[in-house]
C-alpha cells in the first residue's frame, strides 16, 4: 500500500467520525411557557441551570465563586417575580 493510499484512507475516516459525531450530537429543545412572568421564570431556571452545568467544569475557585453567586441572584430574582405573579391575580 502506498503513502497517498494511507493518507486517503485516513482521510475518509476522518470524515466517517465527523459524520457520526454530529449525527449523535442533537441540541435539546426547551419547552416555553407561552409568556408573561411564568416564562420569565421558566428562562432564569433554564440560565442557573447552565450556570450551574458550566461553574461545575471550572477549576478557577475565584471565577466558580462568581459564577455561583450569579446564579444564587437569578434564584431569587425568579422567586420575587413569582411573589409579584401571585398577587397580581
Amino acid at each position: 500500500m502506498s503513502a497517498a493510499q494511507d493518507l486517503t484512507g485516513a482521510s475518509d475516516e476522518v470524515v466517517l467520525a465527523r459524520q457520526k459525531a454530529s449525527a449523535a450530537y442533537v441540541i435539546p429543545k426547551i419547552s416555553k411557557p407561552e409568556g408573561g412572568i411564568p416564562a420569565v421564570c421558566h428562562s432564569l431556571t433554564e440560565a442557573g441551570h447552565l450556570l450551574e452545568m458550566y461553574r461545575r467544569n471550572l477549576h478557577d475557585n475565584r471565577l466558580r465563586r462568581n459564577l455561583e453567586r450569579l446564579a444564587n441572584r437569578l434564584v431569587k430574582i425568579s422567586t420575587e417575580l413569582k411573589k409579584f405573579d401571585n398577587s397580581g391575580k
